[in-house]
């Protein structure tokens, strides 16, 4: 142990010097776990969505948004934008009768959710290791 004498002022600037440090790295690391997480999430959507004729599963894309602690994706379908909802939800018909919904959305989310969190942890414990 050293004898090293530190004024509270000195202390409290060095700390926030390294938290801003860490900070920075943690937020800088976690734009590929969201892109990741979003292809997963849009490659398990397209492969459970209904298939008719294909045009739906297509339609499904994702955008990752923002930068440092703000990203974040947005995942659906561009020119089908209410055929989501309706197909995993279920709907009723014109003629009175319902037609019941396939889940294929939320299992896609979950598989994402997890490899994103997998990932995340991965990214912080080596940006953590670089600081």
């Amino acid at each position: 142990m050293s004898d090293i004498t530190v004024e509270a002022d000195a202390f409290a600037m060095a700390l926030e010097g390294i938290l801003g440090d860490v900070d920075a790295a943690v937020a800088e690391s976690i734009k590929e776990p969201v892109r990741k997480g979003a292809q997963t999430a849009r490659k398990g959507w397209r492969s459970r969505a209904p298939k008719r004729t294909g045009r739906y599963a297509k339609s499904i894309q994702y955008t990752v948004k923002g930068s440092g602690r703000e990203t974040h994706a947005e995942i659906g379908s561009k020119t089908l934008p209410g055929l989501p909802h309706l197909l995993e939800k279920g709907h009723a018909t014109i003629g009175g009768g319902y037609v019941p919904g396939k889940e294929h959305i939320a299992p896609a989310a979950e598989e994402a959710f997890s490899q994103f969190e997998d990932d995340v942890s991965r990214s912080v414990e080596e940006a953590l290791g670089s600081v």
